[in-house]
């Protein structure tokens, strides 16, 4: 579902678990709150235990 609003609203949700990346990392992160930019494609993938792996992409409108 985030992906899907991602897409749709063109925000990117902010980045779970970390409060400030590191240094070393070149990724953007969103910290803290969401970040409005264009979205233009949006992945979502799914893993679970004993081989069940999906993913969709989405493009908003």
């Amino acid at each position: 579902m985030p992906a899907l609003l991602a897409s749709c609203r063109d925000e990117v949700p902010p980045t779970s678990g970390p409060r400030a990346p590191d240094a070393a990392c070149e990724l953007g992160h969103a910290i803290g709150r969401g970040v409005g930019t264009s979205v233009g494609v949006a992945i979502s993938t799914s893993v679970a235990m004993g081989g069940s792996h999906s993913a969709i992409a989405v493009r908003g409108a």
